[in-house]
Protein backbone atom coordinates (compact mmCIF):
# COMPACT_ATOMS: atom_id res chain seq x y z
CA UNK A 1 0.00 0.00 0.00
CA UNK A 2 0.97 3.35 -1.03
CA UNK A 3 2.67 5.16 2.20
CA UNK A 4 1.18 8.19 3.34
CA UNK A 5 1.91 9.81 6.55
CA UNK A 6 -0.53 9.92 9.60
CA UNK A 7 -1.02 14.00 8.66
CA UNK A 8 -1.63 13.42 4.66
CA UNK A 9 -4.08 10.61 5.23
CA UNK A 10 -6.02 13.40 7.28
CA UNK A 11 -5.58 15.51 5.24
CA UNK A 12 -6.79 13.87 2.16
CA UNK A 13 -9.26 12.23 3.79
CA UNK A 14 -10.88 15.67 5.07
CA UNK A 15 -10.48 16.85 1.77
CA UNK A 16 -12.37 13.99 0.26
CA UNK A 17 -15.02 14.49 2.83
CA UNK A 18 -15.17 18.11 0.45
CA UNK A 19 -13.83 20.02 3.47
CA UNK A 20 -11.34 23.39 2.82
CA UNK A 21 -7.69 23.57 2.97
CA UNK A 22 -8.53 26.43 5.18
CA UNK A 23 -11.00 24.56 7.41
CA UNK A 24 -8.52 21.78 7.51
CA UNK A 25 -5.97 24.23 8.49
CA UNK A 26 -8.09 25.85 11.54
CA UNK A 27 -8.99 22.49 12.99
CA UNK A 28 -5.41 20.71 12.66
CA UNK A 29 -3.70 23.83 13.95
CA UNK A 30 -1.92 23.98 11.07
CA UNK A 31 -1.37 26.88 8.37
CA UNK A 32 -3.12 26.82 4.76
CA UNK A 33 0.30 26.18 3.57
CA UNK A 34 1.04 23.06 5.22
CA UNK A 35 -2.29 21.39 4.67
CA UNK A 36 -1.29 22.46 1.01
CA UNK A 37 1.71 20.70 1.49
CA UNK A 38 0.16 17.58 2.62
CA UNK A 39 -2.50 17.29 0.30
CA UNK A 40 -0.06 17.77 -2.50
CA UNK A 41 2.38 15.04 -1.33
CA UNK A 42 -0.63 12.45 -0.85
CA UNK A 43 -1.50 13.28 -4.31
CA UNK A 44 2.06 12.73 -5.67
CA UNK A 45 2.72 9.29 -3.64
CA UNK A 46 -1.27 7.68 -5.33
CA UNK A 47 0.24 9.03 -8.68
CA UNK A 48 -2.09 11.88 -9.76
CA UNK A 49 -2.46 15.76 -9.42
CA UNK A 50 -6.19 15.28 -9.51
CA UNK A 51 -8.44 14.81 -6.11
CA UNK A 52 -11.30 12.99 -7.53
CA UNK A 53 -8.57 10.08 -8.41
CA UNK A 54 -6.61 10.65 -5.52
CA UNK A 55 -9.90 9.46 -3.32
CA UNK A 56 -10.43 6.84 -5.83
CA UNK A 57 -7.40 5.19 -5.69
CA UNK A 58 -6.90 5.66 -1.86
CA UNK A 59 -10.24 3.65 -1.50
CA UNK A 60 -9.01 1.06 -3.62
CA UNK A 61 -5.52 0.41 -1.93
CA UNK A 62 -7.63 0.76 1.38
CA UNK A 63 -9.85 -2.32 0.25
CA UNK A 64 -7.04 -4.06 -0.83
CA UNK A 65 -4.88 -3.89 1.97
CA UNK A 66 -8.31 -4.45 3.99
CA UNK A 67 -8.50 -8.19 1.84
CA UNK A 68 -4.93 -9.32 2.42
CA UNK A 69 -5.36 -8.92 6.26
CA UNK A 70 -8.65 -10.46 6.38
CA UNK A 71 -7.40 -13.67 4.23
Amino acid sequence: MTDLTERQTQVLEARMAGETQKRIAARLGLSIRAVASHEYRALLKLHTHDLALAARRWRALQREALVRATT
